[in-house]
């Protein structure tokens, strides 16, 4: 039995293949990304690579399947049963977590999270009332879903925040270089749901802390889902994406005029940013568009039906404007 690429039934799915052509002038290869409508039991060789009839499109002998967005997607070969891996839902209350927004809960959905991921990922849920937590490190093909009428919230206590979180680019600030959620090279997260994420800023006041962490960073992730969440209240940036790409931010709500650098979405580095319906309200820049090296420029975004309030900018663009 040839592995197989299990993804459900008719989902529209951007595809990411390295093409390798053959024609009267020779071979060549290039990278394509585009919809397609897919359906279960794609199939491979044990070398993840496709045969395909070259008069389906442009003059293609094979290719090979980067990946697959925003389906999660398992590869499985002749001796492992398929399974659909985005099923599959983590319960964190199952594993001992408590909603009384007074127990500190990071280890316990941190090894939710990290179960979830070695099992070959799923969606964490976290449902009821407020859990406190410190720094939680996301994975990839991990979901984190914020049911509605539950409440993540950052621990004030500033010791709960991992310093291994990369750090602030933007003019060296070290006060902002801790943060809440963080992920570092992943691919296939997302974060979802009907509730709130909020960031204790009445915790880390402008002036007389070391600290005021960031709610959520990515650095040099791809294929990020955001979707129909309230990030609240952050110390200071809400989100920093930072050499990343492939990036879809949809329906989030997002306030945080508490404390300075308010900022709402910061991208810096990325590309393929796909961002619609958002409403953001904030003291410093809503979103932000900038790159610190020529390694990874900023390109190919797309914005729509955005609402922006600011005491600085709606949209910022560059790093010295």
């Amino acid at each position: 039995m040839d592995p197989v690429i299990v993804i459900p039934d008719g989902i529209t799915a951007i595809v990411d293949i390295s093409i390798r052509r053959e024609t009267n002038e020779g071979v060549g290869s290039d990278r394509v990304f585009f919809p397609v409508q897919i359906n279960p039991g794609f199939p491979l060789d044990k070398q993840n690579k496709v045969v395909w009839n070259s008069a389906l499109m442009l003059d293609i002998t094979w290719f090979w399947v980067v990946g697959i967005m925003p389906a999660a997607v398992d590869v499985y070969h002749d001796d492992k049963k398929t399974k659909e891996v985005s099923d599959m839902v983590w319960e964190i209350r199952e594993y001992g977590a408590v909603d009384d927004g007074r127990t500190v809960n990071t280890a316990v959905i941190q090894n939710t999270i990290d179960r979830c991921h070695q099992a070959g990922g799923g969606t964490v849920l976290i449902e009821g009332g407020v859990y406190l937590c410190g720094t939680i490190f996301l994975r990839s093909n991990v979901t984190l879903e914020i049911a509605q009428g539950t409440v993540l919230k950052a621990n004030p206590d500033i010791s709960d925040y991992a310093e291994n979180t990369h750090h602030n680019r933007y003019r060296n600030e070290e006060a902002l270089d801790r943060c809440f959620l963080y992920g570092e090279d992943l691919e296939n997260i997302g974060i979802c749901g009907k509730g709130r994420i909020e960031g204790s800023s009445e915790a880390f006041p402008n002036k007389g802390n070391i600290y005021r962490p960031m709610l959520i960073r990515f650095l040099r992730c791809r294929q990020i889902h955001i979707e129909d969440i309230r990030l609240c209240d952050a110390a200071a940036w809400t989100t920093a994406f930072l050499d990343s790409e492939y990036i879809w931010i949809s329906k989030v709500y997002i306030h945080n005029e508490k404390r300075y650098n308010g900022d709402g979405l910061d991208f810096d580095g990325c590309a393929h940013v796909f961002i619609d319906n958002c409403s953001i309200t904030g003291t410093d820049d809503n979103l932000c568009l900038q790159s610190s090296s020529k390694e990874y420029p900023v390109k190919d975004i797309h914005i729509s039906n955005c609402e922006f309030t600011s005491l600085c900018a709606g949209i910022r663009i560059g790093l010295k404007s």
